[in-house]
């Protein structure tokens, strides 16, 4: 019987390129994964983003309209801002709502006072932020995030009726 000893180290080589095949097969799709995931999380991170501020701007306006010109829309520090008038137990309050340093900012103070745009506490990152009444019951608000994205979303003002006037 003629045994060949060269058949063994072909089977040993055989199975070591298998499992390097393997592993190099694993660690590839690791790396996929994780791309994947990545790209997906910073999507989905955008969009809530997004959506919280719309949401809760929206949700400022409708709260504070009381009627009357308790929302007003101007300038505070030079940038676009959201006034909404809170009359509380001690006096005549405001809250403004503006984006300054990066960051869209809420400042409650007392009307007439005066206080610098950084005074605002820093609520969500934003790249700009603006105000504009389509109609006097119609309030819209454009908002550009940090990655350039921007988005529009509309408040209704009950307080003004149907007919807007």
């Amino acid at each position: 019987m003629n045994y060949n000893r060269s058949h063994p180290m072909v089977n040993l080589t055989f199975i070591l390129a298998a499992v390097f095949l393997f592993i190099a097969s694993v660690l590839l799709a690791l790396l996929l994964g994780a791309r994947v995931y990545g790209n997906i999380e910073e999507a989905a991170s955008t969009r809530y983003n997004e959506r919280v501020c719309l949401s809760y701007l929206v949700t400022k306006i409708h709260a504070g309209d009381r009627g009357g010109d308790g929302i007003r829309v101007g300038e505070f520090g030079g940038v676009p801002a959201l006034y909404i008038d809170e009359a509380l137990t001690d006096g005549s309050y405001e809250t403004v709502v503006y984006a300054y340093d990066g960051w869209i900012r809420e400042l409650l103070r007392e009307k007439g006072l005066v206080l610098p745009p950084g005074a605002g506490v820093p609520l969500l990152e934003v790249e700009s932020l603006s105000f504009h009444f389509e109609r006097a019951n119609l309030l819209s608000i454009a908002y550009v995030g940090k990655d350039g994205g921007s988005r529009v979303a509309f408040a209704h003002l009950r307080s003004f009726g149907e007919d807007g006037l």
